[in-house]
Order: C-alpha cells, then structure tokens, then sequence
C-alpha cells in the first residue's frame, strides 16, 4: 500500500504559485500527440513548398532549353542568310560589267570579222551569265509583267491603249535578284491611258 501511495503522490504534485504545472505521464503523451500532429502539418507545407520550387525550377529549366534551341536555330538561319548575300557587292560590281556587255552584242555589225568578234563577245557575255545564275543571280521578269515597285523602278510612262495601265512595255536597264532578294530594281517603261 505504501508503494500505491507513492506513485499516487508521484502522479500528483501541488502546484505552487507562479510555477508551471509538472507534466505528467497522460499529459506527456496528449503533448506529443500534439507535437506529432503540429510536425506532420509542417511537413506536409515543407513537402508542398519543396514540390512547388522543383516545378517552378522545371519551368525555368525547359524556358532555358527552348530559349537556346530558338538561339541557336535562329544563328543558323543568320549564317545561311550571311552566306547566300556575302557576294552581293560583288555582284552589283559586275552587273554593269554584264549591262556593257548587252550593249556591245545589240550592235550591228558588217563583215565576217566582225561577226565572228560579236560572237566571241556573246559567248563571254553568255559565260558570264551562267557564273552569276550558279550563285543564285536572276534577271527580274519585265516585259509584259505588271508594274511591281518591289522589283521595279518606273522611268518613264506610255501612253497607250495597246495594254493595260500599269503594264510594263519596255525595259531600260535590266534588274537582277539574288537568291530572290531584289539587289537591283529594272528601270522600266510604264503604260498609261492617254489623256
């Protein structure tokens, strides 16, 4: 009885003024119990915090990935563009080169000589044709085309009623593009009604 006694006096001490309560056994497991319940919420929002800064880093990582693979199509894109161009003041130089040559086979000429001189030019004429068409040089289309003032450069105007306004009935100096870029615009005749 007397070991019932001290237990019983164990479980219960007299609470002093201005001094905590002693915590007891069945207090101790109901605190844990609440210690338990508080560490499991702040888990979970340790949990959800964690999971919510992997997405956002994912995000980031995949705008990253999609940002360097737009970088790095787009610097091709600018190496091919940079390459197909790099001969265009070259060109501009020798069209005029071509624009004479034009001019020396539209010659009449008399005498076998001479004819077999004009022929000679037309082949190095031609010649120098077909190196600019490898590279991507084209003749802009004029004669019969509608006026267009991305390729065309109007230096005179016709009138007439033959044709359409706005109809091209003459060139004057032929436009070249490169690689479909306009380099130089045709100067052209332009018709007009007559008034």
């Amino acid at each position: 009885m007397f070991d019932e006694d001290q237990k019983a006096k164990g479980r219960r001490i007299p609470i002093s003024d201005g001094a905590e309560p002693p915590v007891t056994e069945d207090d101790g497991a109901a605190a844990a119990g609440a210690e338990s319940a508080g560490a499991d919420s702040t888990a979970e929002g340790l949990l959800a915090d964690l999971e919510a800064e992997l997405a956002e880093a994912k995000e980031a990582h995949l705008r990253a990935v999609a940002d360097l693979q737009n970088f790095r199509r787009r610097s091709s894109e600018e190496r091919t563009q940079q390459m197909q161009f790099a001969n265009e003041q070259l060109v501009l130089e020798i069209l005029p080169v071509l624009d004479n040559f034009e001019r020396a086979t539209g010659c009449e000429v008399d005498g076998d000589a001479a004819q077999n001189l004009l022929r000679g030019v037309c082949m190095v004429q031609q010649q120098l044709a077909d190196v600019l068409v490898r590279f991507g040089v084209e003749r802009v289309a004029t004669e019969g085309q509608q006026f267009d003032p991305a390729r065309h450069e109007a230096v005179e105007r016709v009138e007439t009623r033959e044709v359409a306004e706005g109809t091209i009935v003459g060139e004057v100096l032929p436009g070249y593009a490169l690689h479909g870029r306009v380099i130089r615009a045709a100067k052209v005749r332009v018709a007009a009604p007559p008034h």
